[in-house]
């Protein structure tokens, strides 16, 4: 049997709440074909490790103070309650992810995330450092020549206990030297289902690491030079959701990522 390839989507849905971006992440996972999105934050905050254990804010002075989001007290149509995404608030609120890994401070950072068919083509193994691996070696290739995958032995097990995930390391981190020091420009974390896999990535802003042509110009390059002509590409960014996909991240919103339980736990 021939499988039909996969059609690619390209979704810039504009600025979101933190539970409703990863309501939405989640909906990718479970959606059918490849899906390349740009996630844009209304506020800042930090999202968590799925598996990560709540932060204790005091040991930790470099990170950010955090209370758990809650859509109850602030509704995804209200305006932020912080000015500027590129202000850090006293206290950030907090959402819970699908994936691994540990915080991630959002706001300005280059977000993206990626659902696709895993076992494919560009997945054949869907073990989770293999996958990781493999898209962070194509996204330093279109970032800079400075920047390359960190290599060696998987230490996570032993980072566990760290609570910025830029001060974890893994194999697949994108790194860049400077001033003598490997320095984390990028991470990645994933999350798998059946025949799926969803990889979030939280990119470093700075001058080696910035896409020069934009945000969506840097988007399609991935498409182009990764995916190639794996499948139908769709024509245009996709801007607004699908009546289903909004219907499935409200019901996520509500009875999982826009509440205290699923967020502080």
């Amino acid at each position: 049997m021939i499988l039909k390839p996969a059609k690619i989507h390209l979704l810039d849905p504009g600025p979101l709440d933190p539970a409703s971006n990863m309501a939405l992440d989640e909906v990718l996972l479970e959606s059918e074909g490849w899906w390349l999105r740009l996630t844009r934050w209304d506020r800042p905050c930090v999202t968590l490790g799925r598996f990560q254990s709540w932060p204790q804010n005091s040991s930790d002075e470099s990170f950010p103070q955090i209370h758990p989001f809650s859509s109850q007290f602030v509704s995804a149509t209200q305006p932020s309650p912080t000015s500027s995404p590129g202000e850090i608030a006293e206290s950030l609120p907090a959402v819970r992810r699908v994936t691994g890994g540990g915080s991630i401070l959002h706001g300005e950072d280059l977000t993206i995330a990626i659902a696709g068919p895993c076992p494919s083509p560009h997945f054949p193994d869907r073990s989770p450092g293999k996958v990781a691996t493999q898209i962070s070696k194509v996204l330093g290739s279109l970032l800079s020549p400075g920047i390359h995958t960190r290599g060696g032995e998987d230490r996570e097990k032993e980072m566990v206990d760290v609570v910025d995930c830029f001060q974890r390391r893994s194999p697949s981190d994108l790194v860049l030297e400077v001033d003598g020091e490997t320095v984390k420009a990028g991470g990645l974390a994933l999350a798998f289902r059946p025949g799926r896999v969803l990889i979030e990535g939280s990119l470093h802003r700075g001058p080696a690491s910035r896409p020069v042509e934009g945000d969506r110009s840097w988007m399609e390059l991935l498409m182009r030079e990764w995916l190639g002509a794996e499948g139908e590409t769709a024509e245009k960014w996709q801007t607004d959701l699908t009546d289903e996909q909004a219907g499935r991240v409200s019901e996520a919103v509500e009875n999982r990522f826009g509440t205290v339980e699923w967020n502080r736990r």
